[in-house]
Parts: structure tokens; C-alpha cells; sequence
């Protein structure tokens, strides 16, 4: 938790599995918002806002998922996160394994993303 110029307020979350999630722009933290405090989806941590860069804009979260795995490639940047929070949703069991990404396809729903791009986190 804490503040920068570009995330405005901001968290992380680490998951059991070491995956790490990112919460920034935001407005205020909930009670939940502790270190060293297990939250379950659901729980609110945060609410939006348009702190940092953001100040002035219309008030948003903006959020990222950081897979553990991808730290052993030497990339610690994030990946998109709709699809996996639309998995989520469906109650599908999504997996972070061997760089492989649940995306839509439009048919069978399942495929595999393009390689991650380059994500810029401070300038």
C-alpha cells in the first residue's frame, strides 16, 4: 500500500500461488486494506479514483495481474486481465502454467495470447 506519482493510491495482492495483483488510482482503502490481512473475492479494498497520473480523469481502477511464473523469463509486467476475471466469473479453473493465456476466440473459447508486450511502470 502506499502512494507514487503514477499509481496515485495504490495496493498488491499476492495470492497463495505467489501470482500478484495490482490496484492503483484509487480514491481510499477499505479496513481490509492491511498488511498481512487474507481477503477472498468478494472483499472490497479499495474504491476507485483518479489519483497519480490520473488526477483529473475520470475516475477508474485501474488494475493489473503480475503471474509468478513469468518472473522466471526475467518479466515482472502484467498481463491483461479480462479474460482471466471473465473465466473467473464462469467459475472456470484458470491457469498461469507454461505461458499460456485463457483468451476468447469467438468459437471454442479457449486459445492461446501473443507473448506479453512491454508495459511501462515508471518513467
Amino acid at each position: 500500500m502506499g502512494y507514487n506519482g503514477l499509481g496515485g493510491w495504490r495496493l498488491w495482492v499476492r495470492d497463495r500461488a505467489g501470482n500478484t495483483f495490482y490496484y492503483a488510482h484509487l480514491s481510499a482503502y477499505s479496513p481490509l486494506a492491511v498488511d498481512g490481512t487474507r481477503v477472498k473475492a468478494g472483499d472490497v479494498v479499495g474504491f476507485m479514483g483518479d489519483t497519480g497520473d490520473a488526477k483529473g480523469g475520470v475516475v477508474h481502477l485501474h488494475f493489473e495481474i503480475h503471474p509468478v511464473e513469468l518472473l522466471a523469463l526475467g518479466y515482472d509486467g502484467a498481463v491483461a486481465p479480462y479474460p482471466f476475471l471473465i473465466a473467473w466469473r464462469r467459475a472456470e479453473d484458470v491457469s498461469f502454467d507454461a505461458g499460456r493465456r485463457f483468451v476468447p476466440d469467438g468459437s471454442a473459447g479457449r486459445g492461446l495470447a501473443p507473448p506479453a508486450g512491454a508495459i511501462l511502470l515508471e518513467l
